[in-house]
């Protein structure tokens, strides 16, 4: 687009100028909706910075134009080494806004994630946890970014390993203020009101946004970094209506190719679920769960069990990252005592009052307690194997899940008992084993509804058999 078609764009030959008697621009960087980067040197320092110069139109109001220097002056007070520094600020003599901020040589994340995605589970855990530390240190301070998007990161690679920083913290209020001033703007010289692909459900919809909308953004990203496809395709309003109102496909269903970690799964998708109240309440809480994916895999899945996928939650516990998830299976109980029969008064006799007999005299030794008989090897009743597999084979893949999935219906877990099983002939402390594992069945409503369906499907088979018989011996 040339300058006479764009007449906000900012105007050329800044190139060679001195701003500010102090700062000289070298080169253009980059040109995007807000205005244009140049790299600049200070004069007397030598010290390389990067200059935007706004777009005249964003700072035609004086609200807005007051707004934006205190929020400028806000992002002045960051210094975080994942976050881009605002240095100065200043209008030029042609009425031209300007920001001055630290140079962050290197290249975007949306150019690493173009060539590099899908990335490595563990580099994605550094990526995202940089990132988590600069928006923790601007939340703090009240900054939200609201345009939070790999466009706006910054790639240092060095030793092996990214060095990140977040830029145009205080600036992303300025497309806010011209979005809610004049709408039909929404689609003037790339000014959009936020990045569809990257907006919360509440931002989409305009209603009040606080920190959570940046935490959002957050697992937007970490999806594309591991499947390399965000998570809806289409235009702008496409993906900001599916954003609001469509469940998050699975990574499964947008790279079927890809082995993607369950636990990053599950950590993604609580970043991004549609309301703000069950995203993490922080970028430290969001850094935590990554740390506790690392530190401890199974309670990682205890904590992310209700934002994993069902397919994903058997994968849980055998896809490593740096410790494999351990399912720990209740060793079998050592050989009871041998059961007895209880004694049984005989009716005639359950009324009789008798006289108690006194004990012979104690033999020698009266304080020894009596010697009894060693215990005879236990031989299970029959079908009793059959009833233990049946209750602890389903179970086991589960039970390092924990409580958090306890409202979550495992059909298989509610044991059958074989035929000529006698549940009476159980000891004690296996049936305290077996009530356990059954803990997992449904709430009885829910197992009398799934018990009506089970025997409406069963005559509906018998109706049907009877009815094919009949037609064949018709015939």
């Amino acid at each position: 687009m040339n300058e006479a078609l764009d007449p906000d764009r900012v105007p050329d030959g800044f190139i060679d100028q001195v701003i500010a008697a102090r700062y000289r621009i070298e080169a253009q960087i980059g040109i995007g909706a807000m205005g244009t980067v140049y790299r600049a040197r200070h004069i007397k320092l030598g010290r390389a910075f990067a200059i935007k110069v706004l777009r005249p139109s964003l700072l035609d109001d004086p609200t807005i134009r007051r707004r934006f220097t205190r929020e400028a002056e806000l992002a002045g007070a960051l210094h975080h080494a994942n976050i881009v520094s605002m240095v100065d600020l200043g209008e030029t003599p042609e009425g031209l806004h300007y920001l001055v901020m630290e140079h962050a040589p290197g290249e975007t994340l949306y150019d690493v994630m173009v060539r590099s995605a899908p990335m490595p589970s563990e580099r994605v855990i550094a990526i995202v946890r940089q990132l988590c530390d600069g928006l923790e240190h601007a939340h703090d301070r009240g900054l939200i970014h609201r345009d939070f998007k790999p466009e706006n990161v910054i790639v240092e690679r060095g030793n092996d390993r990214d060095q990140l920083k977040i830029v145009d913290f205080g600036i992303a209020i300025l497309r806010d203020e011209a979005v809610s001033s004049s709408p039909e703007r929404l689609t003037t010289a790339g000014i959009v009101l936020g990045t569809p692909h990257y907006m919360a459900p509440e931002q989409a919809l305009g209603q009040p946004i606080d920190h959570r909308v940046d935490l959002f953004a957050l697992g937007v990203m970490c999806f594309e970094m591991l499947t390399g496809r965000p998570p809806f395709d289409g235009d702008g309003v496409d993906v900001a209506l599916a954003n609001v109102g469509t469940e998050t496909p699975t990574m499964h269903d947008r790279a079927p190719g890809r082995g993607v970690d369950p636990l990053l799964e599950g950590f993604t998708r609580r970043l991004m679920t549609k309301s703000r109240d069950d995203r993490p309440a922080t970028a430290a809480a969001a850094r935590g769960l990554l740390d506790l994916i690392e530190r401890d895999r199974t309670a990682a899945a205890v904590t992310l069990g209700d934002a994993m996928p069902l397919a994903a939650l058997s994968s849980a516990a055998t896809a490593p990252l740096s410790a494999p998830l351990t399912i720990r299976t209740p060793a079998p109980p050592p050989g009871p005592a041998p059961l007895r029969a209880p004694a049984v008064t005989p009716p005639e006799a359950q009324h009789t009052l008798r006289t108690p007999v006194a004990p012979p005299p104690a033999a020698a030794k009266p304080n020894r307690a009596p010697v009894r008989p060693a215990a005879a090897a236990w031989n299970p009743p029959a079908g009793y194997a059959a009833l233990q597999a049946a209750v602890t084979a389903p179970i086991a893949p589960l039970a390092a899940l924990g409580p958090r999935i306890d409202h979550r219906p495992v059909f298989a877990a509610v044991p059958v008992a074989p035929s000529g099983f006698d549940h009476r002939a159980v000891p004690t402390h296996l049936q305290a084993e077996i009530t356990e594992q059954i803990a997992y069945t449904p709430p009885s409503r829910i197992r009398l509804a799934i018990l009506a369906l089970v025997v409406a499907v069963a005559a509906a088979t018998m109706v049907m058999v009877a009815l094919a018989v009949a037609l064949r011996l018709r015939h």
